[in-house]
């Protein structure tokens, strides 16, 4: 999925840069607030689902998890993810500071977080998802 997940990042960023020449700062100044406001709210959904799984800590299958490596690889991709939503809302705060030219590089910046970021909480969410199940 990394090589997948990195490509599709590549791709997005070329096609904005390319294309997304002709869009106004007052436009992408929008988008950069919904963007930042998604990604907190996001960041938020992802900061407590890794304090539950701190909390069930003592259930058999964490346990067999933390014996196993798989709940360190949670747990490592889930702050990870964490730090990448991070880095997107300070990039879309930023973005929102220039216009002109400067703000089309610092949006592309935007798009390169925002697809990382979201593909990234795909794949943590669905970790989760399946670690929630099995807990049943």
């Amino acid at each position: 999925m990394s090589l997948l997940k990195y490509g599709l990042v590549l791709i997005t960023a070329a096609l904005f840069f390319h294309y997304g020449k002709g869009i106004s700062s007052s436009v992408l100044h929008s988008i950069a607030g919904v963007v930042a406001s998604v990604a907190g709210t996001l960041l938020g959904f992802l900061i407590t689902s890794i304090a539950l799984m701190t909390a069930v800590m003592d259930r058999v299958l964490v346990v067999r998890m933390r014996k196993s490596g798989h709940y360190e690889r949670l747990i490592t991709d889930a702050f990870l993810t964490c730090a990448s939503l991070l880095a997107l809302v300070l990039v879309c705060i930023l973005s929102l500071f220039f216009s002109g030219a400067v703000n089309h590089y610092i949006f592309t910046a935007v798009v390169i977080f925002l697809v990382y970021s979201f593909l990234s909480a795909t794949e943590s969410g669905h970790r989760f998802y399946n670690v929630i199940t099995a807990l049943k």
